[in-house]
């Protein structure tokens, strides 16, 4: 990937396998023609950012292995010499030696990373980004289609329509499933298949209206249950 990344363009974009994959990507399967900027522009982004991610895994891997090739001979060196290896002194002195992470990346950064107008080279990160600037543009100035419509208290989204009351519905019935859950794994309390506990003893009351807190309050561990007046 990293090799696709750092390809210097000249005077034909298209030689860039990257580019000429996104260019593809462009094509709308539906009808034959090109997607709008709104739907092309996120996948531009999405090379682009794990195109950064791969660099900084690539400097990683760089790093990893310069520490490993200085300790190797720094071990060797010290054999040679008849004196008794310590791994923990060659693996210090290695990480010390070998290249940082800023560094690494810096350097791939400035080698195709960066674009032509500071000072970058003509790579095909330089051309998805003045795409993906112009696309930006575009989708910043233009008002998307609705996706949403009513008809009375019904709701359309696409194939899926449902109207306020079957709303309701459903959150009433998503409210009694969770305090059944909760009684049964909280409170450990048989129910019924009403939701209704079958023991005998019953649940306790809460007043929930009742409940004050006090937010001046600053003492730690202090909790609105040890306030006064919720007992």
């Amino acid at each position: 990937m990293l090799s696709l990344l750092d390809h210097q363009l000249k005077d034909k974009e298209y030689e860039s396998a990257l580019v000429s994959g996104m260019a593809v990507l462009g094509i709308s399967g539906d009808c034959g023609g090109w997607i709008s900027p709104l739907s092309y522009t996120p996948k531009i982004a999405a090379i682009v950012n794990v195109s950064r991610m791969l660099v900084l895994y690539q400097s990683t891997k760089i790093r990893q292995s310069e520490t490993s090739r200085l300790v190797n001979e720094g071990l060797e060196q010290q054999e040679a010499e008849a004196q008794a290896p310590s791994h923990f002194e060659l693996q210090q002195e290695a990480e010390a030696q070998a290249p940082s992470h800023f560094e690494l990346v810096q350097a791939m950064v400035r080698q195709f990373m960066t674009l032509v107008e500071f000072n970058g080279k003509p790579t095909p990160i330089d051309t998805l980004q003045r795409m993906k600037a112009f696309g930006l543009k575009i989708r910043t100035d233009t008002i998307e289609e609705g996706v949403i419509d009513w008809i009375g208290d019904t709701l359309l989204y696409g194939k899926i329509q449902f109207s306020m009351p079957q709303l309701r519905s459903m959150v009433h019935g998503l409210i009694a499933s969770t305090r059944q859950h909760l009684v049964e794994r909280l409170m450990l309390r048989r129910v019924n298949m009403d939701g209704d506990v079958i023991d005998r003893v019953p649940m306790p009351v809460i007043n929930w209206d009742k409940l004050v807190d006090n937010a001046a309050e600053q003492r730690v561990g202090w909790s609105f249950m040890q306030d006064d007046r919720n007992r």
